[in-house]
């Protein structure tokens, strides 16, 4: 979530204190801001990753591993996680053609379905 600070007179993402699973907790904005998406953060055996980040940046969120992007517009403050905590950003490499991914640094270009288990 997001909760504006009204000392500093701006938003800072926060978890959202609804559990999707006993792995995984909901990033979103409080209050909203306009449409927005979901970022998901998800405990695995070998750290933390994102789905997606956050809208707002807050150096006080757990460090992660990896932020996964679904989407070249949901990259927001992708560049200062990066950098905060050296985390790696994966994207889909057809977003990553996109002339809007050009402002954003990233680790790893991948087919995103790769990504997925097929049944």
């Amino acid at each position: 979530m997001l909760s504006h600070d009204q000392q500093a007179g701006c938003y800072v993402a926060v978890l959202n204190n609804d559990k999707v699973n006993d792995f995984v907790d909901q990033l979103l904005s409080v209050p909203k801001l306009g449409l927005e998406h979901a970022a998901y953060h998800i405990e695995i055996e070998t750290g933390v990753v994102w789905i997606d980040s956050p809208s707002a940046f807050n150096r006080e969120l757990v460090p992660v591993n990896a932020i996964l992007f679904t989407h070249y517009h949901f990259m927001g403050a992708s560049n200062q996680y990066r950098q905060l905590w050296n985390t790696k950003v994966w994207l889909d490499e057809l977003d990553a053609k996109h002339r809007l991914a050009a402002h954003f640094d990233v680790d790893q270009h991948t087919l995103l379905m790769t990504l997925l288990p097929m049944t």
